[in-house]
């Protein structure tokens, strides 16, 4: 005999109180009293559970009851509360193949009904989908998980179907991880060493239920790099410790996982290729003409930025993105370097038809967020190591090329020829600038020179406008409109467009120039949101226009209910940050942006702006 779904919430509403009544848990539970009392008796006569009750004051239970309450109320079973956790149970169940016979015994188990599991699996499927997996009756009618082991693996680690069980010392794994990379001078972050580990459970756990990786992975040859040799020994320690072998598909499965990730090889060279470079300068091109923040000439963070690419699109390449366990509060604290970010990855997968996952726009989040921080902070000049094979006259022209346009962020710039470089203590320098390959050992970052400092970026450079600061109430001053008749995306720009134009007197045709940013990248990156801006300095002031859409349309990305033209003017645009640090907190809540466009009301914006300014 089993405990039924009602009366084990009974139990558990007398355990977590001391005391507590008849009428309280027939409130809890949506029932009568008598019906409570009822079952209480019943579980006091069925099952001998001794549950007391003192007059006035409620029902309890004594310490020495709750032995007797583990050999029934638990009964050796997972009993998982709510859909999210029954999900994760099923999943673990398909995973480790010991899903029950039949339906009705898990719902007995589980104290749910049939038409509950049905629902639940239903999702499950859907879960499943998204890793090519599905669930198949075999031979003996019970139903098993078929698909490539690879995605199974996958599967494990995004819901930790192993990560919490004691069959491995996780802190050994981290130890072997962390040694055998610095053997080879390989520092790996934290977030990685964990990530890997997750994996290398996962491997020993399936590996002893007899569940093998049988083939290459995505074709890719592994065996001659430098990753599958870390992993091999770093499997060859934990084989000793588990008496476990790891066939060659195995290994190159760590392999994959140890490719990509943010790693430094100390005793290597930390060269950009050149699509990395175009990529960098194109991005801080997009973000100058989206947020108006002038990067473009900020050295540091354009090596930083292009190093971090250059593991990025390994990784995407690879299908190897990694998990940010700071997600959520990198969005929370960092609402608007979130939204840039969320900007730079439509470009990458315009770029390179790659998705960027959430996960890395967060880690792209923080290092745009370290740019806002240190945008006003002093930086240690640069010292560079220009190394030209074309003779001593180009190697002056592209050094002072350099110190013409990074001016106050270089220290010195020396040249060497590319058979003079073994000559120079490398450690001096902060970054080689380079004309040709350059195959060296090194820890400092190496760049081509012609890719990261072309002609056209040179231009942009020169071009930027320098602007004085000037105060401005831009949510008070917002042109808002709203209800906007548009049928597409097309349609609603060229209404705000007309209207825009009109207010600014603009000569230019606005349209275009707003399709022309478009190009770039699509603009609806925020919550229902589109903000759409021309590719160039229109107007003198800053002029915003906000439109509620009467019904929604889509733009690229997502449906959109809200369209918010910005043009920045040129006599106030460092000044416009404040908008958009605070505009982009606004999008970021969800529930905010519901309400404006639920009330269609200027009032309501300001109310909600105002609020978050006092919070």
């Amino acid at each position: 005999m089993r405990l039924r779904k009602r009366e084990i919430k009974i139990i558990q509403i007398i355990k977590e109180h001391p005391y507590v009544t008849s009428r309280e848990i027939a409130d809890y539970l949506k029932v009568s009293e008598k019906t409570v009392r009822s079952d209480i008796n019943g579980i006091i006569c069925d099952f001998g559970v001794n549950i007391r009750s003192k007059r006035g004051v409620g029902y309890y239970l004594n310490a020495e009851d709750y032995n007797k309450l583990d050999s029934i109320f638990y009964n050796d079973i997972t009993i998982p509360s709510g859909k999210e956790e029954r999900e994760k149970e099923l999943i673990k169940l398909f995973v480790k193949n010991c899903f029950p016979e039949s339906l009705e015994e898990l719902c007995d188990q589980w104290y749910i009904s049939e038409k509950t599991l049905t629902n639940d699996l239903n999702n499950i499927k859907i879960i499943l989908s998204k890793y090519n997996l599905t669930i198949e009756k075999n031979r003996r009618s019970s139903v098993e998980l078929v698909g490539d082991e690879f995605e199974i693996r996958n599967l494990c680690n995004d819901y930790d179907i192993y990560k919490h069980e004691g069959a491995v010392d996780r802190s050994f794994i981290r130890t072997v991880i962390t040694e055998e990379a610095e053997k080879i001078n390989y520092s790996f972050s934290d977030i990685v060493v964990e990530l890997l580990t997750n994996h290398i459970q996962i491997s020993i756990a399936r590996i002893k239920n007899g569940f093998l990786i049988n083939s290459p992975i995505d074709q890719i040859n592994l065996e001659n790099t430098i990753e599958f040799d870390l992993s091999t020994d770093i499997l060859n320690r934990i084989s000793k410790e588990y008496d476990i072998i790891f066939p060659l598909y195995e290994r190159e499965y760590i392999s994959y996982h140890v490719l990509g990730k943010e790693f430094r090889k100390q005793t290597s060279n930390s060269s950009l290729t050149n699509e990395t470079e175009k990529l960098v300068n194109e991005l801080l091109l997009l973000i100058n003409k989206t947020f108006d923040i002038d990067v473009i000439c900020d050295l540091e963070f354009r090596i930083a930025l292009g190093l971090h690419l250059e593991q990025l699109l390994k990784r995407m390449q690879y299908g190897t993105q990694i998990k940010n366990p700071l997600l959520s509060d990198i969005k929370l604290k960092y609402p608007y370097a979130y939204t840039m970010a969320k900007v730079v990855a439509i470009l990458i997968h315009k770029k390179t038809g790659e998705i960027v996952e959430e996960d890395e726009i967060g880690y792209i989040a923080l290092s745009l967020q370290q740019l806002l921080e240190n945008d006003n902070k002093e930086k240690r000049r640069k010292y560079i190591l220009l190394v030209c094979p074309f003779g001593q006259t180009s190697a002056n022209l592209f050094k002072y090329k350099y110190l013409e346009v990074f001016s106050d962020q270089i220290e010195s710039i020396e040249t060497s020829s590319i058979e003079d470089v073994k000559k120079y203590d490398l450690n001096r320098f902060d970054y080689i600038f380079t004309l040709a390959p350059l195959k060296i050992k090194t820890s400092v970052p190496i760049l081509n020179a012609n890719y990261f400092l072309n002609e056209t970026t040179i231009n942009e450079i020169k071009n930027r406008l320098k602007t004085e600061n000037k105060g401005s109430s831009y949510f008070e001053n917002i042109k808002f409109i709203d209800n906007l008749n548009a049928k597409d995306r097309e349609e609603a720009l060229k209404k705000i467009c007309e209207i825009v134009k009109k207010d600014n007197n603009i000569k230019d045709d606005l349209y275009e120039r707003v399709k022309e940013r478009e190009k770039i990248a699509s603009t609806d990156y925020a919550y229902k949101t589109a903000v759409p801006h021309p590719d160039r300095l229109l107007v003198d002031n800053t002029y915003i226009c906000m439109a509620i859409l009467e019904k929604p349309i889509m733009w690229e990305l997502q449906e959109v209910c809200i369209v918010v033209l910005v043009l920045i003017g040129r006599s106030d645009k460092d000044k416009v940050q404040e908008f958009y640090q605070l505009f982009a907190q606004f999008l970021m809540d969800e529930n905010k942006v519901d309400k404006l466009i639920r009330s269609r009301s200027k009032e309501k914006l300001l109310e909600l702006i105002n609020k978050m300014k006092e919070d």
